[in-house]
């Protein structure tokens, strides 16, 4: 009954159904991932053993803080020693890159009439917003809250 329904089908003997059937997986998978793209692989500063390496992360983390953070987001507590806790560094670079994800990582517009910036994904934004920010800044401010003379004394 099967063979027949087959042959019905146009499937003959000489079709390897377990490789079309990989072959339709494989597709339906990429099909996944690119309609739900992951989206950059988060910050990671342990075992970074570059000197170099690791002072230009830091810088770009500092732009990003004076130009984006307190520029923008200024109702958040943020103590001028945050540099100093490892913690901080790693809360404030894993929200940087979300941000970035969010607002710089977007296409451009196509070339043509149309020159109007793209729009950011809006579920991502408002996510940024009522979650990420405050909660990230919320632990910012509980890892620097008890610091002070530590801090003090360092510098």
């Amino acid at each position: 009954m099967l063979s027949l329904r087959l042959k019905q089908a146009g499937i003959t003997g000489d079709l390897d159904l377990a490789q079309r059937f990989e072959q339709l997986a494989a597709a339906v998978a990429e099909g996944l991932n690119e309609a739900s793209p992951k989206g950059p692989p988060a910050p990671r500063w342990t075992g970074l053993d570059d000197q170099a390496l690791a002072s230009q992360i830091m810088a770009e983390l500092e732009r990003w803080v004076s130009q984006v953070l307190a520029r923008h987001y200024g109702g958040y507590e943020l103590r001028p020693c945050w540099r100093d806790h490892v913690h901080v560094v790693w809360e404030l670079s894993t929200l940087a890159a979300e941000w970035h994800r969010i607002y710089i990582s977007i296409p451009a517009p196509p070339p043509g009439k149309n020159k109007r910036i793209p729009g950011h994904d809006l579920s991502r934004a408002l996510d940024f917003y009522d979650r990420y920010l405050p909660n990230t800044m919320r632990r910012v401010g509980d890892f620097t809250r008890r610091c002070e003379l530590q801090c003090i004394l360092r510098r």
